[in-house]
């Protein structure tokens, strides 16, 4: 009885861990104040190149996953501080000059999270 106990507490550990995972991969627009807030943060393509959540949600950079508890400006990433210590043109793409790849356009199927 005990093993089968540990055994099912193994496979609903792994099933958990495997719907966080998931839900970690969608795309998510966050809207700020105007229209030019607009992020969408790509969270399939930063998995699919090896990085995982706690590479970003760390007390250095995002400690908490909520939307607002990080103030994240445009200057800050230009200093290399938050999305910027990666996106500095080295590591992955910098800011400068690729506006919509971070600031995409709407269209029908947009989903946006306030």
């Amino acid at each position: 009885m005990r093993l089968k106990s540990i055994w099912m507490l193994a496979v609903l550990s792994v099933l958990v861990c495997g719907l966080a995972y998931g839900a970690a991969m969608q795309d998510i627009i966050y809207q700020g104040d105007k229209a030019s807030d607009e992020v969408i943060f790509h969270g399939d393509q930063h998995l699919k190149r090896g990085f995982k959540c706690n590479d970003c949600h760390n007390k250095g950079m995002f400690p908490e996953k909520k939307k607002g508890a990080t103030v994240i400006t445009m200057k800050a990433i230009q200093q290399g501080k938050l999305c910027g210590k990666c996106h500095n043109g080295k590591i992955a793409f910098g800011v400068d000059h690729h506006c919509d790849r971070c600031h995409p356009k709407k269209g029908p199927d947009t989903r946006i999270y306030d």
